[in-house]
């Protein structure tokens, strides 16, 4: 189906950027802030596989580049509480599991 067709999409996307974000490590300063505002609505998306997706890009942009992570505190924030929210909430077994291990690592 189509919507099935977006979800691949939206996943496939994530993992390009995750891919990118993690093979450049620290030389992707520059790319961390889009990467996250980019993982921060994929966060919010329907499709658990779109979710965890999300939250393994915001994981290789914390591994990659701190300096980059932490400096949009508004976003760093907001990310923080979407991926505290999902680690007790969230529908999706694995999202939920990934969410607490990222909510006490990075968080």
């Amino acid at each position: 189906s189509k919507a099935k067709d977006n979800t691949a999409v939206r996943q496939g996307a994530l993992q390009v950027l995750f891919i990118g974000i993690h093979g450049l490590s620290s030389h992707a300063e520059a790319l961390v802030p889009d990467a996250l505002a980019v993982a921060e609505r994929a966060l919010q998306d329907e499709d658990g596989g779109v979710r965890e997706a999300a939250l393994k890009l915001v994981g290789a942009c914390a591994a990659s580049c701190e300096e980059a992570f932490v400096r949009d505190e508004k976003l760093l924030g907001a990310l923080g509480r979407v991926v505290c929210g999902m680690a007790n909430m969230d529908s999706a077994p694995a999202v939920r599991a990934l969410a607490q291990k990222m909510a006490q690592l990075i968080f």
